[in-house]
């Protein structure tokens, strides 16, 4: 938690990179497990990355359908 000086109320709570933490180490440990069990998981890509929009591509013609905001792209 953050102390404002002048502000009654502590921001930027902890539970919050505790969660984030939580969620990613989960979704990396489900990939490793389909991985190893010979199964390609299908993982969209951040457009930050290098190849991350090339890669999500054919997720975007492939789900199209299926996710509404998908259909803008």
């Amino acid at each position: 938690m953050v102390e404002i000086e002048g502000f009654d109320q502590k921001v930027s709570s902890a539970s919050t990179v505790a969660n984030a933490f939580i969620v990613q180490s989960l979704v990396a440990m489900t990939v490793d497990k389909l991985v190893k069990m010979g199964v390609e998981p299908e993982i969209w890509a951040s457009a930050n990355v290098k190849g991350g929009t090339e890669n999500n591509r054919k997720f975007r013609e492939t789900y199209r359908g299926r996710i509404y905001h998908l259909s803008f792209y």
